[in-house]
């Protein structure tokens, strides 16, 4: 299970590791660096106490909140009964558009509307009779911070745990409201909270505030589906209104103006503002105050400028100007009440007046302790950390320029030692790791390639009389290594690589690590320097846990006076290692003359591929296939041949595997693909050949979806009767990525074109891709029939694949077929169609004409 975004606030995949949002976060740990994917992101920890500050900072719109708003709506189709409850922050963001909103709600469903400066107000009168009711000789009161904002509360519960004893156990003022509205109005509702708050989704569901509310959504949320709506004409106003400084709690000191209106104008009531670093240190010191007094009452928010700035608000809609018209005629009359008492003590006298039937243990709250006590960091750890970024002086350890989101270098070290932050999150570890990194591979300790390629050229020339041997290897099944046991195994299996020849060469060469599991070594070439790495069938990393062996397919070049640059001997290495076939131990196949010709023929090929298709070099040669019961041809094979204006052919056993590794043999298959419409089209124009053919698709064009446009680009192109051409895939083709290559399949025949699959039973064979492909015709490889030990055997297999297809109504095709006697055993077993030397070779296209026109 995941410890990350799995509360109110999380990141979605728009993340970039800005850090902005540790940056502006109060608390620590609640933002944890990540690399996901290869990407950098910061993500959500169960610490985090909502309070949405980073959903405000995130300029990528990489963090995101939950709320209730798709369960209101589902409880409303059920027919239950929903109440809503209505920050003042609506009524100061929207003015009179306020009450076409709570028409909006009406039509919804919702049951009874409740303003929370209701609530509000009983919330701010219990907050005065508590510190009336428990001040000191002194003046003072030992519990004097407010419950007014969630966030804080959520702060003070899991981080500053002794600050619960200074606050007064009040319940907030929407919870208030539900407490009012359910025991004293009788409303058996369900609850639902609309506000400015994110957090207010934590305080429902926390037991501290005793389960009143059961659903909360912000104004955002609210607004945006009134958006998709559209808002409507309906009017309405609240089923519970208030009259007095209720209304006014949402707007900065609103709260404390209303709880100090019960007190002389000589009483201190202090507003810390938003919890931004520098107040929530004020704030933790009040727990240890020592001076002889403090204030009467303090507030403090998550939100600088109070609710109406709330991290849940739709900010489009935020106007300042209107905002501050709003909360001045809702304020010109929030005070008249307050105005009509001639002291405080009046003032206070009169509400005790109107609350006379309330019994305050109802609106009473005690914040839990949820603290955890954190991890303390050893000064020695710190210190490890320090000198692993290469921060070893006092000044590099106090830069403090606070890119990665922490304040300090410190406490970025912490945060690391912890878990929350990566070295890689301080730009100048990454600067000074640039440099460290130029020519050593920091993972396994070893040279990297520029480091190797340096120490490597310069043991050649300063030892002109000793004779080198140069050895790449890559890593067999790396990635089996990092599937069963984690890419930190595959780490240390890798390390543990690099030290183990390292420790075999000495000092009578070199190793570097190119990346992944690809391994260079360069030695002195006598046999008592190599043979123990020669010998070594595979490295036993049993101890790391690791109990398979660990093989590396080397390839070896012997260097003379005349070798080429170290750079190109490694490109020859590279490519006599991938002449390896044994993955079972550790294998050393040296360059030789043979791989050289065959280099420089991939070469010649290459540089030649390009004018070939250009002067129409690449033809096509047609290999009939017949109907053996009655002798007739029934269809043909296009096959590419590359036909040298010099009248030499280039066979595709050697251009078709060159071509497949650089590419080119996509612009071959459209190339072959266009020259099939084309004759098909001038055949039916023309009253030539009339037998289906087909034409093969590529395993690396199939592999893109490019292979269906084109093809329907050229069937648009060259109006013929898709009976006369189909396609062939290999059954290679469908191991790479089954999924896709079944959707293109669908796709061709959607066009019109038959499908067959080439090569069955050539080596990767899958039942599955007979489930899963929709081919029509099922060509079946010969091999089973050719020599060997086991013809019966053999014939047994091509009688169950063959009695397999006829059962799925495919048509069948042999090919392959060189004697008389494999014919007639195929065609005795159910084969539709036979193809091979038996009846006809691959032929040029006129040979093929005129073969058509005589035997038809």
């Amino acid at each position: 299970m995941s410890r990350f975004n799995e509360g109110t606030v999380y990141t979605n995949d728009k993340c970039i590791g800005c850090s902005k949002c540790i940056s502006v976060c109060p608390v620590f740990g609640a933002n944890v660096s990540r690399t996901i994917g290869g990407r950098q992101v910061v993500e959500v920890s169960k610490k985090c106490i909502d309070c949405g500050l980073c959903v405000v900072a995130c300029e990528h719109g990489a963090r995101e909140y939950k709320d209730d708003f798709e369960a209101v709506l589902k409880a409303l189709s059920d027919k239950k009964k929903v109440s809503a409850l209505i920050d003042p922050v609506l009524y100061l963001i929207y003015g009179d558009k306020a009450h076409e909103i709570l028409g909006f709600l009406r039509d919804m469903g919702i049951y009874k509307i409740y303003d929370v400066a209701y609530g509000a107000e009983i919330c701010m009168y219990a907050h005065a009779k508590y510190i009336k009711e428990h001040i000191d000789n002194n003046g003072q009161c030992r519990q004097f911070i407010a419950n007014t904002c969630g966030a804080l509360n959520n702060y003070i519960a899991t981080v500053s745990p002794q600050l619960i004893p200074l606050v007064i156990p009040v319940h907030s003022s929407v919870t208030c409201t539900a407490i009012y509205a359910r025991k004293y109005l009788k409303d058996d509702s369900e609850f639902v909270v609309i506000s400015p708050c994110i957090t207010q989704v934590d305080e429902i569901r926390n037991a501290d505030s005793g389960m009143h509310i059961t659903y909360s959504v912000t104004i955002d949320s609210l607004m945006n589906y009134i958006g998709t709506k559209g808002i409507g004409t309906r009017r309405a106003e609240a089923d519970l209104t208030a009259e007095g400084l209720g209304n006014i709690i949402a707007y900065n000191d609103g709260f404390i103006e209303g709880v100090s209106a019960f007190f002389s104008k000589e009483e201190i009531f202090t507003n810390l503002g938003g919890i931004k670093d520098v107040n929530i240190e004020n704030l933790s010191d009040l727990s240890g105050i020592k001076k002889p007094r403090h204030s009467l009452m303090v507030t403090a928010d998550v939100c600088r400028g109070g609710c109406v700035c709330g991290t849940g608000l739709k900010i489009s809609d935020v106007s300042l100007s209107a905002t501050l018209d709003n909360y001045r005629k809702i304020r010109a009359t929030s005070f008249n009440f307050v105005n009509s008492c001639i002291s405080p003590d009046e003032y206070y006298t009169r509400m005790t007046g109107v609350y006379k039937d309330l019994n305050f243990d109802d609106f009473s709250k005690t914040l839990s302790d949820r603290y955890r006590q954190p991890y303390i960091v050893p000064e020695d750890a710190i210190n490890d950390i320090f000198n692993n970024m290469h921060k070893d002086t006092a000044a590099k350890r106090s830069i403090n320029c606070r890119s990665c989101g922490y304040k300090t270098c410190r406490d970025f070290a912490i945060a690391v030692s912890n878990g929350y932050a990566r070295m890689q999150d301080c730009v100048h570890f990454m600067n000074d790791d640039l440099k460290f990194s130029a020519l050593l591979d920091k993972m396994s300790g070893v040279a990297n390639r520029e480091g190797f390629a340096k120490k490597a050229n310069d043991i050649i020339e300063n030892n002109p009389n000793k004779n080198y041997v140069l050895l790449v290897g890559n890593v067999n099944k790396l990635k089996n290594v990092n599937d069963l046991y984690g890419t930190e195994m595959g780490d240390m299996v890798l390390i543990h690589i690099a030290k183990t020849i390292e420790a075999m060469i000495g000092v009578h060469g070199t190793c570097g690590r190119f990346g992944g599991g690809v391994f260079a070594v360069l030695v002195e070439d006598k046999p008592q320097y190599t043979s123990e790495l020669m010998h070594l069938e595979s490295f036993n990393a049993s101890r790391l846990g690791v109990f398979f062996p660990i093989t590396i397919r080397f390839g070896m070049y012997r260097i003379t006076d005349h070798a080429p640059k170290l750079s190109n001997i490694v490109n020859l290495c590279t490519y006599a290692a991938d002449k390896a076939t044994d993955r079972t131990k550790n294998t050393f196949i040296e360059y030789t003359d043979t791989m050289r010709k065959e280099m420089q023929e991939e070469t010649d090929i290459t540089l030649k591929m390009r004018d070939a298709m250009t002067e129409g070099e690449f033809v096509l040669f047609m290999q009939p296939q017949y109907n053996h019961q009655n002798g007739k041809m029934v269809g043909a094979e296009a096959l590419c041949r590359w036909l040298k204006q010099d009248g030499s052919i280039v066979s595709p056993g050697i251009f078709i595997p060159v071509f497949e590794k650089n590419g080119f043999i996509k612009e071959l298959d459209k190339y072959v693909w266009e020259s099939a419409f084309k004759l098909v089209q001038q055949w039916e124009k023309t009253g030539g050949p009339q037998v289906p053919i087909s034409v093969n698709i590529s395993r690396v064009s199939l592999e893109n979806d490019e292979v269906v446009d084109v093809i329907r680009g050229l069937a648009k192109k060259y109006p013929i009767d898709k009976k006369n051409l189909y396609f062939e895939i290999t059954e290679s083709a469908y191991m790479k990525d089954q999924a896709a290559l079944t959707e293109r399949v669908y796709k061709l025949k959607e066009i019109g074109f038959a499908i067959a699959m080439d090569d069955f039973g050539s080596g990767y064979s899958s039942l599955n891709s007979l489930k899963d492909i929709p081919i029509d015709v099922l060509k079946l490889d010969m091999g089973f029939l050719r020599g060997g030990t086991n013809v019966e055997r053999g014939n047994e297999i091509i009688t169950y694949m063959v009695h397999m297809a006829k059962a799925l109504k495919l048509k069948i095709v042999a090919e392959g077929v060189e004697y008389k006697e494999q014919a007639d055993f195929l065609t005795e077993e159910g084969c539709d169609v036979i193809q091979g030397y038996f009846y006809a070779r691959p032929m040029p296209l006129a040979d093929f004409e005129a073969k058509v026109k005589t035997e038809t």
